[in-house]
């Protein structure tokens, strides 16, 4: 959970990548109307995210789950 910072995000995310997480985070918080739920929604994909891409990155997947995704 402590890599879960902005900073340390911001290795792993690109852009887009950014850019569509400030869109679900703006859906979320619209559908719940609540901040701090949408706020831990956000951070527990966003830590997601950066482990699939330090998997990814580091070529943790076989063949077959790479067609999955």
């Amino acid at each position: 959970s402590k890599m879960a910072t902005k900073s340390m995000a911001n290795l792993f995310i690109d852009d887009t990548s950014s850019e569509v997480l400030d869109e679900l985070y703006r859906v979320t918080k619209e559908y719940t109307r609540n901040r701090k739920e949408s706020q831990k929604i956000i951070k527990n994909l966003i830590k997601m995210v950066v482990k699939l891409g330090v998997l990814y990155r580091n070529n943790q997947f076989n063949s077959e789950e790479l067609i999955l995704a």
